[in-house]
């Protein structure tokens, strides 16, 4: 990965496949693409898949062949595409463009591998049984895009709040259309705004949908995520300007049109990892990883048409003062009902309160906050003219959290910046009005910290990395470097309640790879001593450090520790594996994770907004 991708890795299928689906890579493999969408619509998307399979070490026609069907957005015919390649034995599907694709090559085929790239949940479509542990011949990237539709209704509805009537566009046959149904209508009931429905499936029914929505008067447009659509982007944003309606949709390809808006992830940068993905399995790769955009690198999500400027201005549209680089990362975006006196205080120099559980010496911490500084800084923001920082550091002491942050909160700061879950919940603590911009390694449904990705609600956004996610497939790593490794010792924070599952998940992973766990618990420099000196006292053949912020405040003591006691060690930051000698340890020691500098980097983007 690359250092400002942000992934959230979710374990690999592919240990499972059988050897016979990776024999066929004697001969020169052939990759089955198979996409709802058109080639013509998809020659940007096809060059940014060819970069990814050549630096996996694969170029068309002279390594790998590829073999292409396309339904040109009938997705009737998907069944029948996926069928013809799995009859010509490709060696792996690579089932491109949104849930329809690969709902219909999963079926085709147990043993071919699939490549998946959807914008929805893959467990809840049956694709994977879990994000930790997939299981199957699938693996993939998944957008969400399809659970962005209130983002984008709340977004639309700030730039032109005076429309009485809003048009939302949305294909009956998109298999997520339910849902993106259900969502705009929750999210229309919560702000109070009046939708109007039109469906459209094929061509026919798309004209009748647009002289449905003159004939109800909308005085805008939304296009929900869908394949069938973006096929025929130039026809609906063409309809959007001859009506003179502001309109939003769901890629940066519609705005390179001649769009008004798009909100979304950058879906050039998800066929790159298609590409990269099905190298990988050409390689005959057993552990690929399934990812799963969090919107970072790959966010585009606000992105402006050049000659849009003039429409709103004639609208008298109030301008967001939105540059083109201006990513907005996202978790669904909670800021649309924060109160208004959060943002009126945007002329003024805006305080940002930083709250750090380690100390601001320690290399990582700094350097952290300058990756912070760096992202503020690409977006135009210059700490001391447009923003003044005011630090917090609790020095490891996790229970100096929530003091801190309510003196930051008395201050008052504008915003908190936090990464990890105690500052989070110290933040969320000591203010509701507050925006808190995140980074989190866990789950934040499942934390407590938004209601949902669609719909946070509250005063908190941010990103995941979803890392705790990963606690099988660290074992799996770790029974593969070390295969010896049959006693392990797991130091972890029981203090944090993202790590209270991270640790049910590892223990559930444990007996699938013939390893024995022992739970050393640490929350306090006094309590670290103890649980060090039990594990040397009855030393394991490994040790699995979960990262939070406590653990990454003492990781130089923790590696040191490993070392001195020649102890494979496994977490899921790459940091306490630079820890031990610059990533390069005598004794194995493994990240498997998001780098964290690039989590931080990307957190500023939601900051820049308020």
């Amino acid at each position: 990965m690359k250092r400002r991708e942000f992934m959230a890795l979710l374990g690999g299928a592919a240990a499972a496949w059988p050897l016979a689906a990776r024999a066929q890579q004697a001969a020169m493999p052939v990759i089955g693409f198979m996409s709802a969408r058109s080639p013509e619509d998809s020659v940007h998307l096809l060059e940014a898949f060819r970069r990814g399979l050549k630096e996996g070490g694969f170029v068309e026609g002279e390594n790998v062949a590829i073999q292409f069907r396309w339904a040109r957005g009938d997705y009737s015919r998907l069944p029948a595409l996926a069928a013809d390649l799995v009859s010509r034995q490709v060696a792996v599907i690579v089932a491109a463009g949104g849930d329809v694709s690969a709902l219909a090559a999963k079926p085709a085929t147990a043993t071919i591998p699939i490549v998946f790239g959807i914008g929805g949940d893959p467990v809840g479509a049956g694709l994977v049984e879990s994000f930790s542990r997939p299981g199957g011949n699938v693996t993939g990237v998944t957008l969400l895009t399809n659970q962005m539709e209130p983002k984008r209704l709340g977004l639309l509805r700030d730039l032109a709040p005076g429309v009485p009537l809003i048009g939302a566009l949305i294909n009956p046959n998109f298999s997520p259309a339910a849902r993106q149904l259900q969502q705009l209508e929750e999210a229309a009931r919560a702000i109070s705004q009046r939708i109007v429905i039109a469906k459209a499936s094929n061509d026919d029914a798309l004209e009748a949908a647009f002289a449905s929505l003159v004939r109800e008067g909308a005085g805008s447009l939304l296009v929900t995520a869908d394949p069938y659509f973006d096929t025929r982007r130039d026809r609906i944003v063409a309809f959007a300007a001859r009506q003179r309606l502001p309109a939003i949709y769901q890629f940066r390809e519609y705005a390179v049109a001649g769009g008004l808006l798009s909100y979304g992830v950058s879906i050039t940068d998800a066929y790159h990892q298609y590409g990269a993905y099905a190298a990988r399995i050409l390689k005959g790769a057993i552990t690929p990883i399934v990812l799963t955009a969090s919107h970072d690198s790959q966010s585009e999500s606000i992105a402006m048409a050049g000659d849009s400027r003039a429409l709103l201005r004639s609208l008298e549209v109030p301008m967001f003062g939105m540059k083109r680089r201006e990513f907005v990362t996202l978790l669904g975006g909670a800021a649309a009902a924060w109160p208004l006196a959060a943002r009126a205080q945007q002329p003024k120099v805006v305080r940002l309160g930083y709250l750090e559980p380690g100390t601001p010496t320690d290399p990582v911490a700094a350097n952290l906050r300058g990756q912070f500084l760096l992202g503020l800084r690409d977006l135009g923001y210059v700490e001391g003219r447009h923003f003044k920082m005011e630090d917090r550091s609790a020095g490891g002491r996790l229970d100096r959290l929530p003091a801190l942050a309510s003196e930051l909160a008395r201050l008052p700061v504008d915003i908190f910046v936090v990464g990890g879950d105690a500052p989070i919940r110290a933040a969320m603590q000591a203010s509701d009005k507050i925006p808190v911009v995140m980074t989190l390694g866990g789950d934040p449904v499942g934390s407590g910290f938004v209601t949902s990705l669609a719909r946070p609600g509250g005063n908190v956004t941010g990103m995941s990395a979803l890392a705790p996610d990963l606690a099988g497939k660290r074992l799996e790593l770790l029974k593969e470097v070390v295969p010896r490794a049959a006693r392990v010792a797991v130091l972890w924070n029981s203090s944090n309640p993202s790590k209270v599952a991270e640790w049910k998940d590892t223990q559930e992973a444990a007996p699938t790879v013939g390893l024995t766990l022992r739970s050393l618990e640490a929350s306090s420099p006094e309590e670290l001593d103890g649980a060090l000196a039990a594990i040397q006292h009855d030393l394991p053949d490994a040790l699995v450090t979960f990262a939070d912020g406590f653990t990454l405040a003492f990781r130089q003591r923790i590696g040191s520790f490993a070392l001195a006691n020649r102890l494979p060690m496994i977490s899921e930051l790459r940091e306490f594996a630079e820890t031990c000698g610059g990533g390069r340890p005598p004794m194995p020691t493994r990240s498997c994770a998001a780098q964290i500098p690039a989590t931080f980097q990307s957190s500023s983007r939601p900051s820049s907004r308020w």
